[in-house]
Formats: C-alpha cells, sequence, structure tokens
C-alpha cells in the first residue's frame, strides 16, 4: 500500500510513465523561503552571471517548474537516508531542480538548487 505522502512519481506499477504535476498544484507558491544555501548554490552555479536579486531569480524559474519524475525510486531513496529521513518534493524546470521541505506551518522551504542531468 502506498502511503499518502509518497510521490506519484515513484508508482513503477503502471508501464505508462506518470504526468508531473505542476509546482503552482503542489506548493503555494506566496508560501516559499529559501535557505541560504540554496541562494548560494543558484549565485554559484549560474557564474559567471552575476544575479542581483538570487531570491527572484529563483522564484522565477521555480514558478514554471513541474514535478522531476526522472529521478529512479533507488535515487529517491538513497537522497531520503542522506537527509536523514526528511521528506521532500523535487520540482525540476529548464535544467534546474529545486529540493523542497514542506514546513509544518504550511510554508515550503526550498533546501537546495541543483543542475538537473539526464542519465546517459
Amino acid at each position: 500500500m502506498r502511503s499518502r505522502r509518497q510521490s506519484r512519481c515513484t508508482r513503477s506499477s503502471k508501464p505508462i510513465p506518470p504526468v508531473p504535476r505542476k509546482a503552482e498544484k503542489m506548493i503555494d507558491l506566496e508560501k516559499i523561503r529559501f535557505s541560504r544555501h540554496a541562494l548560494d548554490q543558484l549565485i554559484t552555479r549560474m557564474s559567471p552571471q552575476v544575479l542581483k536579486k538570487p531570491e527572484k531569480t529563483a522564484k522565477k524559474i521555480l514558478a514554471g517548474s513541474v514535478e522531476d519524475c526522472s529521478m529512479s525510486r533507488l535515487n529517491r531513496f538513497k537522497r531520503l537516508l542522506n537527509n536523514g529521513g526528511v521528506e521532500v518534493v523535487y520540482l525540476i524546470n529548464s535544467g534546474w531542480r529545486f529540493v523542497v521541505k514542506p514546513e509544518n506551518d504550511g510554508s515550503f522551504l526550498v533546501l537546495t538548487i541543483e543542475r538537473a542531468y539526464k542519465p546517459l
């Protein structure tokens, strides 16, 4: 039996790949916060381009993102273990992956922003 919080992307019993949900359907974009680490990662990974307002840029990219269904169940499990069992949502847009943690107060914390590369 699948837990209620399990992502639709981790289902593998059907031959049809799941349709990724849009970020706006999964999280309230008005209640997004970014960790300092996430913004630092965006700044570092966008260099040599200089970002005057990294949080605004990150929100703009995040607004157009969808659920990341490209990650294997094994990779998701490894990440879950590495993160101390903290459940997160993976969102992707234009090669950027956002790792988002739902908070108890209804807000969402972006833990990190990374480049998402498709496996060869």
